[in-house]
């Protein structure tokens, strides 16, 4: 048995060991072509919880990933990103750039010492509203009430005060009980306002909503990180889906939610859309006005387009590959997939 399981392990880490060979050379034969590549990659939550919503990886896997990136990309600052854009830094080589959003306590925890070891450096996108309030964010709460509610949450009283999508949603998920459907509820609640969401996680009981466990970094935690060379950057106050709230409360999130961390003194100097909703219409200059006066003065936004970053590209419509629970090679390959695309 042994025996049996030594030689799995050498055919495994052979295939692997081929697969990144020919994931390399691929990488060559485009840069040859094409030229070098920037990818930035959006993470989220790095933690040994597995069952979170937003989670990206493991302790240890993102570990490996790291160590991995250091040794085959240059790693970029959200700040030379942007230069980049405007023609102010050629590359050399491929690069990427490694950004987290909402600001999870595990990132300072986790992420921060084991970018500090490797002297990388990162971005954190943090909404305001938990970070200053010690409040959880809203689809924290709503996924711990959907856990801890009885068969079917819903009321009819209550039928009308969301859209039939959510309604729909919350129904399925009290049917099947899984995780896909507990995400797809979350998901459909995006579009709610402010009110809306309070009055929603209100109802959804048994919660109490002060049972909802606040899993973000603390202010002082917060500038930890800053101290530490960690960027910074905006992502509104309460996290709504910009998309599809209404202009004023749209204006508000972004304005508000950067003024807040400026307020605290952290240099904000980019922003990254929650849920990576870019409201793309047509470059930034087709992005409705309220967003567009809201960033301008920082020197970029993020999406979560996934694509390589190309030069010229809009500063306020940065592409970002989500990295979510797979494999380094899986990783490789799908990052290689990205820097071929026009």
């Amino acid at each position: 048995m042994k025996a049996l399981l030594l030689t799995m392990l050498k055919r495994v880490l052979a295939e692997m060991f081929w697969r990144f060979r020919l994931i390399a050379l691929a990488g060559l034969v485009r840069r040859t072509l094409r030229g070098p590549r920037i990818i930035v990659l959006c993470y989220h939550r790095v933690d040994a919880d597995a069952s979170r919503p937003a989670f990206s990886a493991l302790p240890s896997e993102f570990a490996r990933q790291i160590g991995w990136f250091a040794s085959r990309f240059r790693i970029l600052r959200v700040s030379e990103v942007v230069a980049y854009l405007s023609g102010g830094l050629r590359l050399a080589g491929d690069a990427v750039a490694l950004t987290f959003d909402d600001g999870y306590a595990d990132n300072r925890y986790i992420v921060q010492p084991l970018l500090a070891r490797r002297g990388i450096p990162a971005a954190f996108f943090i909404a305001s509203g938990p970070l200053l309030q010690r409040s959880a964010y809203w689809y924290d709460a709503l996924w711990d009430g959907l856990g801890k509610a009885g068969p079917d949450p819903r009321s009819p009283e209550w039928k009308e005060e969301i859209p039939a999508e959510a309604w729909d949603a919350i129904g399925r998920y009290a049917s099947d009980r899984d995780r896909a459907s507990r995400q797809t509820a979350l998901n459909a609640c995006k579009g709610l306002s402010r009110a809306d969401r309070d009055r929603l996680l209100d109802r959804i009981g048994p919660l109490d909503r002060g049972e909802a466990a606040c899993e973000t970094m603390t202010l002082e935690e917060a500038w930890e990180c800053s101290r530490a060379g960690i960027e910074i950057g905006g992502h509104t106050r309460s996290h709504p889906s910009l998309a599809r709230v209404s202009a004023e409360e749209c204006e508000c999130e972004i304005r508000d939610g950067v003024e807040d961390l400026r307020r605290e003194g952290f240099p904000v100097r980019a922003f990254a859309y929650p849920f990576g909703e870019g409201l793309d219409t047509g470059g930034s200059e087709g992005l409705p006005r309220r967003v567009v006066a809201g960033i301008r003065d920082m020197g970029a936004a993020f999406t979560t387009e996934e694509r390589a970053v190309r030069p010229g590209d809009d500063p306020f419509l940065v592409p970002r590959k989500v990295i979510t629970p797979q494999s380094l090679a899986q990783i490789a390959l799908r990052l290689e997939i990205l820097s071929w695309r026009r």
